[in-house]
């Protein structure tokens, strides 16, 4: 079975606990972490070190080889990072709230219809 190349947006509250997992799971391979706090970053790739790519600017991650993403970020943000996700062809795992109303969410939903992606909330 291939393993599925995956990175993770968002390295707060809960997006190490989602990294260690990641980690841990034989088919995965942990790619990259992004998040706009160095700090947090450093702190995971620090713990993890065989992460190739750490990143600040999560678009970074559309040309370095990933198939899906774990998003844990704020709420407010889950529809521009999760769109923008899709639309450049990943699979989503994102931490709940899928987004913050109704209608965004159905949005979401047709982008991952129309690119046949997988969108899942945790």
């Amino acid at each position: 079975m291939k393993r599925l190349n995956v990175a993770a947006i968002g390295c707060g509250y809960w997006g190490p606990n989602l990294i260690r997992n990641c980690v841990e799971i034989p088919l995965i391979s942990l790619e990259a972490v992004a998040d706009l706090d160095w700090e947090r970053l450093t702190h995971v790739h620090t713990r993890y070190p065989g992460i190739p790519l750490v990143t600040d600017d999560y678009t970074e991650l559309f040309d370095a080889g990933i198939d899906a993403v774990i998003v844990s970020t704020p709420p407010e943000t889950h529809f521009d990072i999760v769109r923008e996700c899709l639309t450049n062809g990943l699979h989503v795992l994102v931490e709940k709230p899928l987004a913050t109303t109704s209608a965004h969410a159905r949005e979401l939903i047709d982008i991952a219809d129309r690119n046949q992606r997988t969108l899942m909330v945790g």
